[in-house]
């Protein structure tokens, strides 16, 4: 009897309203490859999201420039522009938003991108890897072999011995290692992505890989870059909290970049608080 109470069309009405729920999320960008994914979405509780691109508008720029006692900006310029894959192509720079951003401002500051390339020529590298959070790349110059490093300012400064320029390099302190990380924090304050570069000079040709050319470095500079939110995110966000979603950002940048944009964009309240990756591996 209770068979016979529920209509015979009712799986296929059901189907229907569900391919009609699709359609209207592929006209917002949100592509269902499974019906039943749908009803899931129904009853989700809690939503994690990639921040660059999807919180940010994945536009980014240099906004804020660091460096280290006696450095030049030529070097910083150098190391931000040779240790990167952008290339132009068609006459922009295309690759990563991350180092499209650090080879226009080199650009912009003034360095012959063109001629760098040629009187530095690339004959190493050790590929930015998520687990180590940096690069490094191997240039010939003259009868020089140097050694450009970038990437987080932890990671880096791990492998940091030295500071200063060729004229004034000195052993680092632990002053020094406490207002780099001062800095740091105040460019993270400021929604800031921040990345460090440095460099050795190197008596020998490496293999490509060879992650010990990242020790016994001298520490070059600090760069930020802005990546503003997406205008709608806001909206988006407290839509969530007002239908009881609570929404996770998950992001690479350092936890107080990652807190000033989470304030930006409504995320975070009143008692909330970052969760790093290595507390995450402890719980």
């Amino acid at each position: 009897m209770a068979v016979a109470v529920i209509p015979e069309s009712l799986p296929a009405v059901a189907t229907i309203v569900m391919a009609m729920g699709v359609q209207r999320l592929a006209k917002r960008n949100a592509i269902i490859r499974n019906l039943s994914s749908v009803e899931t979405l129904g009853s989700a509780t809690v939503i994690c999201s990639d921040k660059t691109g999807t919180l940010t508008q994945n536009k980014m720029t240099v906004t804020e420039v660091w460096q280290n006692l006696g450095s030049n900006r030529q070097d910083l310029m150098a190391g931000a522009f040779l240790c990167n894959d952008a290339r132009i192509i068609d006459g922009k720079w295309s690759g990563d938003p991350t180092e499209t951003a650090l080879s226009e401002w080199a650009q912009k500051e003034g360095l012959d991108t063109v001629g760098i390339l040629d009187s530095h020529p690339r004959i190493a590298e050790v590929p930015f890897d998520s687990g180590r959070k940096k690069m490094t790349t191997v240039h010939q110059v003259q009868d020089k072999i140097i050694a450009y490093v970038k990437g987080g300012v932890d990671e880096v400064l791990a492998g940091v011995l030295y500071i200063g320029d060729q004229d004034t390099q000195r052993p680092i302190i632990e002053a020094d290692r406490r207002e780099i990380q001062a800095i740091n924090e105040a460019m993270g304050k400021q929604a800031l992505r921040v990345l460090a570069v440095a460099k050795r000079e190197l008596d020998h040709k490496i293999k490509d890989g060879d992650v010990h050319v990242e020790e016994k470095l001298t520490f070059v500079g600090l760069i930020g870059m802005i990546d503003p939110p997406r205008e709608e995110v806001k909206v988006a966000v407290k839509e969530c909290k007002d239908a009881g979603i609570r929404a996770v950002m998950i992001t690479g940048d350092h936890q107080t970049t990652a807190e000033a944009i989470g304030k930006q964009i409504g995320l975070m309240a009143e008692g909330d608080r970052v969760v790093t990756g290595v507390e995450l591996d402890t719980m």
